[in-house]
Parts: structure tokens; C-alpha cells; sequence
């Protein structure tokens, strides 16, 4: 029996009873924790996209196997050149809690920081699910367009990401696939939380409004540092989120599980 841990739900909402002040979703929090480390301490193998995540389940829940995989994500053959793109980009599912935060918190404290430095760096919001609370951000300098049915051209144009979220769990697939499409990505520490990033781009993360801002300005106007994340990262997909090395991966844990099975 394997139990396929996409996040932990139980930390996303103690983070966000934490940051919203409410006491009882921290006690459905806990409720959710003993019930996911239940079904940890049932199954064979638990896999986890995070090594965070990993390394708590290994703590809370001793003698559960944990494996961390990787998803699969695959690099973009084609990256437009520098000067052709412009604008920042934000891309979140809004049945997501933590992207709904992260859009107000966006359009509402870092970008003006932004504006007082760089008045013309225009922001986009997208993706689907987003309800008329969100489709109210829209200003002259924030373009808000709801669900896309292809990525690609979205980061076709846009010169960099961010991923602005204050609370939530598991590994962020906006910013996989922010790397692979060669757009550099803007983070929180809560963003780059599992991922065993690169230097480069834990050197691209800011805990306040004030630092995400500098960071944005900065990366959207430095093309040298530009190109080296865009290449860091798209080494970073190629050596760590590969389809081929997954499904290794994947074929080692259920090789050394039969076996541990068979000794026992």
C-alpha cells in the first residue's frame, strides 16, 4: 500500500490559522494531521514530493518509510530573448486558499513598492477557479485574465514570476514550471519550501513586501543575473524533474520494498 503525499494539508492550514488569526481552523489542523499520520503509519510507503515534508513524516511518524519523488516537469525547448519580454507574472489556482492570499498581498503591498521605483513593470494575475473578488484587482498597471488553457504564452511574454504565498505546504508547481519555461522566479521562503533549490534562487527570496519588491526590480531590469537563474534553473529541471530519472526513482523504491517485504 502506498500513500502518495501531494502536501500535508494539516501544515497549509496551521499556517494559515497562524497568519489569519483563527483558532479553530488550527484545531481542524491538528484533526487533519492525525488523520494523514494514520494513513502514514498504514501503508508500506509513503512518497512526498518535499524533502520538508520528508523529513517531518520521518520525525512525527517513526518507523514509516518515506521517499521523496519528484515530479516530472519537462524543459521548454525555446526561451524568448530578454528584451522581448516584460512584465511580472502570478499564476495559482483560486480554489487554493494560499493564492488568493498571495494575489491581495501582491497587488495590494508589493507592487505598489514596485510602482514607487519602477512605475511602468505591469503584473499579471491568471488561473483558473478565480473568483470576482480577485477579478477586482484589475488596474492599469495589473492585468487580471482568469484561467489560461496554455501556459506557454503567458510565459512568452512576461520577463519573470512570483510566487508571493505566506502560507501553504508541499512543492510549488508554478515555480517548476515557472524554471522550465526559462522565467526566473520571485518567491517567499514558504514558496521555495521543499525543492532543494539552486542558490541562485534561494538567493531570490523575501520574506516582506519591501524585499519581494527589490527583488522583482532587480531581477527585471539586471539581464546578466537574468540569464544566470534562467540557465540555473533549467539545469535544475533537467537534473532533478526529468521523466526518465523519476520513473528510476519510482522502479528503485518498489525494487527495495519487495525485497525488505520478502526478507520480513
Amino acid at each position: 500500500m502506498i500513500y502518495a503525499v501531494a502536501d500535508l494539508h494539516h501544515m497549509r492550514l496551521a499556517r494559515q490559522a497562524a497568519i489569519e488569526k483563527r483558532p479553530e481552523l488550527m484545531a481542524k489542523a491538528r484533526q487533519v494531521r492525525d488523520a494523514e499520520y494514520a494513513a502514514a503509519r498504514q501503508a508500506d510507503v509513503v512518497l512526498t514530493h518535499s524533502t520538508v515534508e520528508a523529513a517531518i513524516l520521518r520525525r512525527d511518524v517513526p518507523g514509516v518509510e518515506v521517499h521523496v519523488v519528484p515530479w516530472a516537469v519537462s524543459v521548454r525547448k525555446r526561451t524568448p530573448a530578454f528584451d522581448t519580454r516584460h512584465e511580472v507574472l502570478f499564476l495559482g489556482n483560486f480554489s487554493h486558499a494560499p493564492n488568493i492570499d498571495a494575489a491581495f498581498w501582491l497587488a495590494e503591498e508589493i507592487m505598489p513598492v514596485v510602482w514607487r521605483q519602477r512605475p511602468d513593470i505591469q503584473c499579471v494575475i491568471a488561473g483558473a477557479d478565480m473568483p470576482e473578488q480577485i477579478r477586482q484587482l484589475a488596474a492599469p498597471s495589473i492585468e487580471v485574465i482568469g484561467h489560461v488553457p496554455d501556459c506557454c504564452a503567458l510565459f512568452d511574454k512576461v520577463r519573470l514570476s512570483i510566487a508571493p504565498l505566506r502560507f501553504g505546504a508541499g512543492v510549488k508547481g508554478k515555480i517548476l514550471d515557472s524554471m522550465a519555461a526559462g522565467i526566473p522566479c520571485v518567491m517567499t521562503p514558504i514558496a521555495a519550501e521543499g525543492m532543494e533549490l539552486p542558490r541562485d534562487f534561494t538567493d531570490a527570496t523575501g520574506e516582506t513586501a519591501e524585499a519581494l519588491a527589490a527583488l522583482i526590480v532587480n531581477l527585471h531590469d539586471d539581464s546578466t543575473t537574468h540569464a544566470r537563474m534562467v540557465q540555473a534553473g533549467r539545469r535544475f529541471i533537467r537534473e532533478r524533474h526529468d521523466h526518465a530519472r523519476i520513473i528510476d526513482a519510482l522502479g528503485r523504491i518498489a525494487g527495495d520494498t519487495r525485497v525488505k517485504r520478502q526478507a520480513g
